[in-house]
């Protein structure tokens, strides 16, 4: 195989999860940290798939 198909192969990788990771919420973690439970309240019912905020009520006082 030549170097720079792999170099192209290999650099795909880091590329594809950097840009992925643009998309991922902040962890509810870090925004109860930050003083804003109600993004935290919102990241963990997109992190859970929860169709409403009562489902994860009680993780986010775990949280807290």
């Amino acid at each position: 195989m030549p170097w720079r198909t792999y170099t192209f192969i290999c650099a795909t990788v880091p590329v594809l999860t950097f840009v992925l990771m643009y998309f991922a919420p902040e962890s509810p973690l870090y925004l109860v940290e930050r003083g804003d439970e109600g993004g935290a309240m919102l990241a963990l019912v997109r992190l859970r798939g929860a169709s409403s905020s009562m489902q994860v009520e009680n993780e986010l006082a775990d949280v807290r």
